[in-house]
């Protein structure tokens, strides 16, 4: 939704650039606050974003820790190739 409104907020602002998508405005200006700071993000988001960080602690730290023993106990976390 930003994407869009952003380069073109200037030329006509972003109350009619909402009322032509049928969107309210202040959900475009509350995106852009949590674009800006993501402790405003609701918890799901937050929670997803430690996910990724955890996830790539853990497939930077492969070769570190006992990858065999990790494949036999979490065979969920093995690739399929």
């Amino acid at each position: 939704m930003t994407d869009f409104i952003d380069p073109h907020h200037d030329v006509h602002g972003v109350r009619p650039i909402c009322k032509v998508l049928s969107i309210a405005s202040l959900a475009c200006y509350n995106a852009k606050l949590r674009q800006a700071d993501p402790g405003r993000r609701s918890a799901r988001p937050q929670r997803d974003a430690q996910i990724v960080a955890i996830q790539q602690t853990c497939d930077a730290n492969v070769c570190v820790y006992n990858h065999s023993r990790r494949d036999v106990r979490f065979p969920a976390l093995t690739s399929f190739d």
